[in-house]
């Protein structure tokens, strides 16, 4: 059973997972996300469903933007042979070695540098998890 009603209850290869959408500042970094989140993680998005489940919160709570787990290993920064999700690192300690939740926008992930993922609604409607600084 997960906490309270704002989680969402996913069966994942490693067992059950919790997963719910916290507020926070209006603007906060990566880094301040993942040691905010505690006594949780910051979840990696594991199926599509997952997915769908931070989109529908998300558009509830009005947010444009949440981050999700990945950033991107320092052997992988400027470095064409690392691709997609292999690229990245995870804190989430359910991860699996081949999520499928990470619906990437068009061209994405792109990312050079130290790159962080984020679930973000685009000017279009559409939303998608992208690679930012």
């Amino acid at each position: 059973m997960c906490p309270n009603i704002r989680y969402k209850m996913n069966m994942r290869e490693s067992g059950p997972w919790c997963l719910a959408l916290t507020t926070g500042p209006v603007c906060m970094s990566h880094s301040k996300a993942i040691s905010s989140s505690l006594p949780g993680v910051l979840s990696e998005l594991e199926t599509p469903e997952e997915f769908e489940f931070v989109k529908m919160r998300a558009n509830e709570m009005n947010k444009y933007g949440v981050w999700v787990a990945g950033i991107r290993k320092p052997e992988c920064i400027g470095n064409s042979s690392c691709q997609g999700i292999n690229a990245l690192s995870f804190s989430d300690p359910f991860h699996s070695d081949n999520p499928t939740g990470y619906l990437w926008n068009p061209n994405q992930p792109d990312g050079t540098s130290n790159d962080c993922l984020v679930w973000i609604m685009n000017p279009d409607g559409s939303c998608g998890i992208d690679d930012v600084p």
